[in-house]
């Protein structure tokens, strides 16, 4: 749904894609990043519901509505 590559917040390395049911985020800006969401997300990888969350350095995670 959304343009591929987009950083996020303009930090260098985070990317994010929005899809019809979610979001895909991608960090590989070289420190832990958190990202903040209009409502509530649940992290698939890490069972985690809310409008706040952590993304590793070097690592992905995909964000349910």
């Amino acid at each position: 749904m959304g343009p591929k590559r987009t950083t996020y917040q303009g930090i260098d390395g985070l990317f994010i894609r929005e899809f019809s049911n979610g979001y895909a985020v991608y960090n590989r800006s070289g420190s832990e990043q958190e990202i903040t969401f209009q409502g509530d997300y649940q992290s698939i990888s890490q069972d985690h519901t809310g409008d706040t969350h952590l993304v590793a350095d070097r690592d992905g995670e995909i964000f349910l509505r």
